[in-house]
């Protein structure tokens, strides 16, 4: 949402009210005690927090050459948590993880005992960096209708088993009496909506409360860590909410967004009970963030409808790319489809279209409406088994000026000195660059290994620009009719 908030900025201009609390610690600080649908203080705290962002922003864009500033602003900060720390809810944060570093003297160590021989010693430094590996994937874990129709299904058991039928819900919206007298001051601002404006700083919770947040907060509590699904937050949530499909959205989206700036956010107690929705190797992976902006977009699509929903999610994937460090693919799949599932649940209930009389168990299991299976071989390392000979080549057609050519290839030549052979496996080959996430499959061939024959595997429909940058490849022998094991091979040894 930062680029959103950007805009918000660039538009808004400080302007005196009256009969408004202007002070500015007690509007930065300013939350709800209730439900409040209209909130005039709330407007202008929220219109407040608008500009006082500008300079965290501005300062978290530019750099160090202001860091005086900075600081002084961070010290505020600190001063402003000292005095207005609240909690509105119980989270333990002290849950233990795994402490995953590359350890230096491991390899040292490893290369200088002479017990073990160059095989042992390669598949233990393999299995060594696969084990602290942290690797993004590159595959979309949210199947985008599926996903809307596991939210259906919940509002169709809701209300065969408890009589709990989907209301579409109040939205929040700026206090009329609030936007009358300040239209011509704040038009800007006024143009975009509450939500809108409130998802942009992370603050729904803030200016938005439902009630209903500690309760959804302790049933969390009450569940075993890595046990709930998007469909069971859902569904907990739709039934405190008595069917109120606005109220269930922005309960969850509140309770996710109350500690969003905490360092130690993934391990905040409800937090610790959710489960992966996202393509991450062995799950390490922003597990917050990713249910965080999930539900913010779902909530945004349902209040705002699909094509708002749609833009809001490129102008906050174009935000993190303007403004991050480095690419973050799952992010931006869980920024595209949150919107459009929104919306889907907006057009059922607006509707009022009524449930026939099938029913969809299978609509509520993960598999069938998440995508969290990734394939990372390509991005693990392998160890070379010493009974085989790998080598490759890599060609580019001199004849054809195209950089998509499908006529670039690669060959892989294997020879096996294993005393018995393998008939009938599956070979598949896998590119190796510079770069471990361009790493790819790039062919799967049925192949037989005779000992002291070679067998060279022509892998055609490389483009011409990753040829280029191929340092070697990779093998996994598997599924043969005389053989259980998987055997790896790969030009790039470590030892």
């Amino acid at each position: 949402m930062k680029l959103v908030l950007f805009t918000l900025l660039f538009l808004s201009s400080s302007h005196v009210l009256a009969d408004i609390n202007r002070d500015v610690e007690y509007n930065k600080n300013y939350r709800q005690l209730s439900y409040q649908l209209e909130d005039e203080q709330g407007d202008y705290a929220l219109y407040a927090r608008v500009q006082s962002a500008s300079n965290s922003i501005f300062y978290a864009t530019i750099g160090s050459k202001f860091s005086k500033q900075n600081d002084a602003s961070n010290a505020n900060s600190k001063k402003e948590s000292a005095i207005y720390q609240f909690r509105l809810m119980d989270y333990e944060e002290n849950y233990k993880t795994e402490q995953i570093h590359f350890d230096p003297n491991f390899i040292f160590s490893l290369r200088d005992d002479s017990s073990k021989n160059k095989q042992s010693k390669e598949k233990e430094y393999a299995t060594y960096l696969n084990s602290i590996a942290t690797i993004e994937g590159n595959v979309n874990p949210i199947k985008k209708d599926e996903f809307a129709k596991s939210l259906l299904q919940v509002m169709r058991v809701e209300l065969m088993e408890n009589g709990i039928e989907p209301t579409r819900g109040e939205f929040h919206k700026w206090s009329n009496n609030f936007k009358s007298k300040n239209l011509d001051h704040f038009f800007p601002v006024f143009s975009f909506s509450k939500l809108l404006t409130s998802l942009a700083l992370g603050r729904t919770f803030h200016y938005m409360r439902t009630d209903m947040e500690e309760t959804l907060a302790n049933w969390m509590l009450s569940r075993p860590h890595n046990s709930i699904t998007p469909s069971h937050l859902f569904r907990e949530s739709y039934r405190i909410n008595n069917g109120d499909v606005y109220k269930t959205l922005l309960t969850i989206e509140n309770l996710l967004a109350y500690h969003w700036k905490s360092k130690n956010r993934e391990q905040l107690g409800p937090i610790l009970r959710l489960r992966p929705i996202n393509n991450f190797y062995k799950d390490r992976g922003d597990k917050y963030g990713s249910w965080y902006h999930l539900f913010g977009m779902i909530l945004y699509g349902y209040a705002q409808g699909e094509l708002s929903g749609r833009f809001v999610s490129f102008v906050e994937s174009l935000g993190s790319h303007v403004l991050g460090s480095a690419p973050e693919p799952q992010e931006d799949f869980i920024n595209s489809v949150g919107g459009p599932i929104g919306a889907k649940l907006r057009k059922f209930v607006s509707k009022e279209t009524t449930f026939d009389g099938e029913d969809f168990p299978e609509h509520l299991q993960e598999s069938y409406y998440l995508n969290i299976n990734e394939d990372y071989r390509a991005k693990l390392y392998f160890a070379h088994d010493s009974n085989f000979g790998l080598s490759f080549k890599k060609f580019r057609d001199s004849n054809n000026k195209s950089n998509h050519s499908d006529r670039s290839y690669v060959t892989a030549t294997i020879s096996s000195n294993k005393t018995t052979p393998l008939n009938n496996c599956t070979v598949e080959v896998f590119t190796i660059n510079n770069n471990r996430n361009s790493n790819r499959l790039i062919g799967t061939k049925r192949a037989s290994f005779i000992p002291g024959r070679s067998v060279k595997i022509k892998l055609k429909s490389v483009r011409r620009v990753e040829i280029k940058r191929i340092t070697g490849v990779k093998v996994q022998i598997s599924s043969c009719d005389t053989s259980a094991e998987k055997i790896e091979l790969t030009t790039n040894q470590f030892f």
